[in-house]
């Protein structure tokens, strides 16, 4: 088996918390033994990727997080992620609830991002009031969270920020104590409309920031030859400054 997990009882199969889906996202690795240390029960904690961790690499052979498919005709050329992610399946679908953390290594603030409108409602959506934003992706083929109807991700900066590790924990620590009692809050969702490419641009507009509101008509950037760009519709902007080669940004629409 290459994850390992280790259980808080009582009822084992209630919550998972996956970490390690990419091992460079080290931030996790803190707010699990933040975590650990409060001894919630009901609670297992999954390392996904076992010898990504061990070789301090984000992944073996490719990414984990792409690699969830139960298609028979990939077996024969499956790459050691797919094989890991087939093994994860198999325990994973045992759980009522679950919850895949991510980090970057770049400034982002905390959101959720979810794979239907229907997980809007889950628990683990609505057990914390300290993390308000959902993206809302509905194209993450082979992704973790769109293989369970119960799986959310949580998504954060920086690995290297330790301010960070108390108000995600603590949302997390909410979302436990919260997991059976219903409740519905209002989150603003998001929902992905585009991508500014960086070889289209010389600059953004000045101030512009990651879930930063840009009107309609308003200046959003300027191209190589310094003309302003208008948006074209109301928008919002995630992943500024993204560390990419070709995308400097995403343009997310709020429908909610």
């Amino acid at each position: 088996m290459s994850f390992t997990f280790e259980q808080y009882w009582d009822n084992p199969y209630n919550l998972a918390i996956i970490w390690c889906t990419h091992w460079d996202e080290t931030l996790w690795l803190k707010v699990i033994n933040r975590l650990k240390e409060k001894m919630v029960k009901n609670v297992t904690y999954v390392i996904a990727n076992k010898m990504a961790q061990e070789k301090w690499v984000r992944y073996i052979d490719t990414d984990l997080n792409r690699s969830f498919t139960t298609e028979s005709i990939w077996h024969n050329s499956w790459l050691l992620e797919n094989k890991l992610a087939w093994e994860l399946d198999a325990f994973l679908s045992r759980f009522s609830h679950i919850i895949d953390l991510h980090s970057t290594s770049f400034t982002v603030p905390w959101y959720f991002i979810i794979d239907s409108h229907q997980k809007l409602n889950l628990p683990t959506v609505n057990g914390t009031s300290l993390i308000n934003r959902v993206y809302l992706i509905d194209w993450l083929e082979w992704a973790l969270i769109s293989r369970y109807r119960n799986a959310i991700a949580i998504e954060i900066w920086n690995n290297n920020n330790p301010l960070n590790i108390d108000i995600v924990t603590e949302s997390i620590l909410d979302i436990m104590r919260n997991l059976n009692r219903w409740t519905r809050l209002n989150k603003e969702v998001y929902t992905w409309s585009g991508e500014v490419l960086k070889r289209d641009i010389s600059s953004l507009e000045k101030g512009l920031a990651d879930f930063s509101f840009v009107r309609k008509w308003e200046v959003i950037w300027y191209d190589n030859n310094w003309t302003p760009i208008l948006a074209n519709n109301d928008t919002y902007l995630l992943w500024v400054n993204l560390e990419d080669e070709n995308v400097l940004c995403h343009r997310v629409e709020r429908v909610l």
